[in-house]
């Protein structure tokens, strides 16, 4: 795994509490890249601190592609989450296709808000993730 600051959609970031959209700290530039799957490339994010849900709150992880930085398309969808644990992996997988100049990570608050805000560090590695790293 080689993991690079230059990659991270975010590192630490802190979600916003209330209900609704928060886009990842970095939009990366990855149009280079194209859908160049032979480098072995895997998207993940961790959590870094849980927070703590509202009554029947959920979060949603996008990851999306966009031509012009403003019209979105999402390539990855997690779950509706309702726990978050520390060291968790909510998105783990190879890269996906169809990747166009800017990318990001999308995180929805659904429901309600979170009482104590969760964070999280995102990004593109090469190679598989290795679970023993312990932080980014």
């Amino acid at each position: 795994m080689i993991l690079s600051l230059q990659d991270l959609f975010s590192n630490g970031q802190t979600i916003a509490t209330a209900t609704g959209d928060t886009a990842s700290t970095n939009t990366l530039d990855w149009a280079s890249h194209k859908d160049d799957l032979s480098r072995n490339l895997t998207i993940f994010c961790k959590v870094d601190s849980a927070g703590t849900f509202g009554a029947g709150g959920t979060l949603v992880v996008k990851f999306q592609t966009s031509a012009n930085n403003s019209d979105w398309t999402t390539l990855i969808t997690t779950a509706a989450l309702t726990t978050l644990a520390a060291g968790q992996m909510v998105i783990n997988q190879a890269l996906p296709k169809g990747l166009q100049k800017y990318n990001r990570i999308l995180f929805t608050v659904g429901e309600a808000a979170f009482t104590v805000a969760p964070k999280f560090t995102a990004g593109i590695v090469r190679g598989e993730l290795d679970y023993a790293f312990a932080g980014v």
